[in-house]
């Protein structure tokens, strides 16, 4: 999002140093309304729409209260941009010990990709080969051998390609269960 605001020079929305024109001004001994406002208020809603759309379902409750783009982008800066070691070490602990649990493979994924989208924000992007290993891990022994053959592999998938044959062996498996 970043680098696109930028190349449309809309920055100054989201650091302040395009403020809010006022709504009204004077022209003689009447106040009507500001065009500038109006276009100000336009652009800012473009903006604040651009952002809503690339934020996951769990950001968008760090921004849903907010009335412009600035707002939005200080609550998801104040939430997200913590690039402590504590934050990056719990966030990484947080992915290790996440497990699948009852849940289905595409709920366990969009948890899973979610943190690891959160340490990219943070500066702190996970590792392909490590994304493989913690999701694996996390699948449980249901799916012990499904893990083992891809870990066996000279090649390991990407993470991105592990997903859908994760979810080929989840719909293969209750195939066989009557599931």
């Amino acid at each position: 999002m970043y680098p696109y605001l930028k190349s449309q020079d809309l920055l100054g929305y989201l650091d302040g140093s395009f403020p809010v024109p006022s709504a009204q001004i004077r022209q003689g001994t009447k106040l009507v309304p500001n065009p500038s406002y109006k276009k100000w208020h336009t652009q800012d809603r473009l903006i604040l729409s651009l952002l809503y759309a690339s934020l996951t379902e769990e950001c968008m409750a760090e921004v849903v209260d907010c009335s412009s783009s600035r707002d939005a982008w200080l609550a998801l800066e104040a939430s997200f941009s913590h690039s402590s070691k504590t934050r990056e070490i719990q966030l990484k602990d947080e992915l290790w010990l996440m497990q699948r649990g009852s849940r289905i493979v595409t709920e366990y994924a969009r948890s899973f990709h979610s943190l690891c989208d959160e340490l990219s924000v943070i500066g702190k992007a996970v590792d392909d080969t490590d994304k493989v290993h913690w999701f694996l891990h996390g699948l449980g022994s249901d799916y012990k051998i499904f893990s083992t053959s891809i870990l066996s592999q000279l090649s390991m998938p990407s993470f991105a390609n592990l997903i859908p044959q994760a979810l080929s062996h989840e719909l293969f498996s209750r195939s066989l269960h009557g599931d």
